[in-house]
């Protein structure tokens, strides 16, 4: 899912790049209230505003799939290796 989050945004050029400062813009951009992580509702509010058909418990997914330290939020280093693992 984290592939077609990419691909819809156009991200993927970005990644191949390696352009570390664009997808630092983007984990900021999406954690709008500026503490460093991804929760749920923010998840929730960038993916619905990219893409309406996907559901609630879809996006639950999304963020579990990342969220490598299980304490449901996504840091930068949990977003940029989902990121850079789309790479290969």
């Amino acid at each position: 899912m984290w592939q077609a989050i990419a691909e819809r945004i156009g991200f993927v050029e970005h990644i191949i790049a390696g352009e570390e400062k664009e997808l630092y813009r983007v984990f900021q951009y999406i954690d709008t209230d500026g503490s460093g992580y991804i929760n749920l509702d923010e998840l929730q509010t960038y993916i619905r505003s990219i893409d309406t058909y996907i559901n609630d418990v879809q996006i639950e997914k999304i963020l579990k799939a990342a969220d490598r330290s299980g304490d449901d939020l996504i840091s930068y280093e949990e977003f940029q290796a989902v990121f850079k693992s789309l790479k290969s």
